[in-house]
């Protein structure tokens, strides 16, 4: 056997979704995989916040980018991206609130995304 085909023991540093993805990978290859996270949720910067008042934020990401990257993985574990949560297509995509104004974000252009 080489030692490429034995199962490894494999530790993920941080559980945003480029280490949950590596570690989805890793675990479907048949190693080992322990993931490690200072934060006590999961998904970095795809979490939430909440306060003691009930206000809730988004932590990110802001755009959905690069969404067939998104699609595929998904499909490489039998699924749709659709089994997990539905995207609603926003127009402007975003507002940021300023004290001397509003900046908006681009207009959707796809009906798809």
């Amino acid at each position: 056997m080489h030692i490429s085909d034995s199962k490894k023991t494999i530790a993920t540093i941080g559980a945003g979704i480029s280490g949950l993805s590596a570690t989805a990978y890793a675990a479907q290859a048949g190693n080992e995989v322990h993931v490690y996270e200072k934060h006590p949720q999961r998904g970095r910067r795809a979490r939430q916040f909440a306060t003691e008042n009930g206000y809730v934020f988004d932590m990110g990401p802001s755009w959905y980018w690069l969404p067939d990257i998104i699609d595929n993985f998904f499909l490489d574990f039998g699924h749709k991206a659709s089994d997990f949560y539905d995207l609603t297509s926003l127009s402007p995509q975003f507002e940021m609130v300023f004290e001397d104004g509003l900046l908006t974000g681009p207009e959707c252009t796809s009906p798809n995304r």
